[in-house]
């Protein structure tokens, strides 16, 4: 479905039933990114999942964003399906939006899961997202899909030929292929997103949760970020940058067993 969202036309789709559960996509991602994790999850919340502004089936809207921006919009959402409060969960940027939902409307967030995010990205994490806007100026699409697999997936993915070829196969045909003009304006919200020194006020219980491959979000970081915010826990997953692909089941476990404590 497609709503008028703090001014934006965002589209957005609810599975299952149970407590809500707000669901927050990556850079350059859209809702077709949380296939594997949506039948177990929806088997327990209510999956509220929708494209951010810039990508996927939501507007394009002209200009640059920042993380508090979509954290608005996911807000707004809210409001329009009349959900005063639910658990979020936000993967890579969406984790940078989480945490800015979480610190601008604390009310709204029961439980919190940040995965595979940081506070601040690290200036390997902008150089890649660069470099892919750079491979799509220069029309060279499949290396930059292969750029993009090569950092989000595992060594044991690689491995298996089958599963590489269906990933590779599903990267370059998209079914919502994104626009440039919208991954540049994503893009800068992931350079400039910042919440050092802000994570302390977060109030909701918070579960981070990291990967052992992932190189574009190393555990340092994410060891930084759950120290930041009281009482966090922290989990590390086997997989890569998309273990909640890799990995769904036990992605899928993890994020249940913590937010049914």
């Amino acid at each position: 479905m497609n709503a008028n969202i703090n001014g934006a036309n965002l589209y957005y789709e609810i599975h299952g039933k149970g407590d809500p559960l707000l669901m927050i996509q990556g850079w350059g991602a859209e809702i077709s990114n949380w296939q594997n994790v949506i039948q177990p999850l929806s088997k327990n919340f209510q999956l509220i999942l929708f494209d951010n502004r810039g990508m996927g089936r939501s507007e394009v809207t002209p200009g640059d964003y920042t993380t508090r921006l979509m954290a608005d919009d996911a807000a707004a959402l809210l409001e329009h399906l009349q959900i005063s409060q639910t658990h979020v969960l936000g993967w890579s940027m969406g984790g940078a939006i989480a945490q800015e939902l979480a610190l601008a409307y604390p009310e709204k967030v029961n439980r919190l899961v940040l995965y595979a995010t940081a506070a601040k990205f690290s200036e390997k994490s902008v150089f890649v997202c660069r470099s892919q806007i750079e491979a799509i100026e220069r029309q060279e699409f499949a290396t930059q899909v292969n750029w993009e697999v090569s950092f989000c997936f595992s060594e044991v993915l690689f491995a298996d030929q089958a599963r590489l070829a269906e990933v590779l196969k599903s990267a370059l045909n998209p079914q919502y292929p994104g626009t440039l003009e919208g991954l540049i304006s994503q893009f800068v919200a992931v350079a400039s997103h910042d919440t050092r020194g802000q994570l302390g006020s977060i109030k909701s219980p918070t579960l981070v949760i990291g990967a052992e491959e992932d190189s574009l979000i190393r555990i340092d970081n994410v060891k930084s970020l759950a120290g930041e915010i009281k009482n966090a826990e922290l989990k590390v997953l086997p997989g890569a940058h998309m273990c909640h692909i890799e990995k769904a089941a036990e992605f899928s476990q993890a994020v249940t067993e913590f937010l049914r404590k």
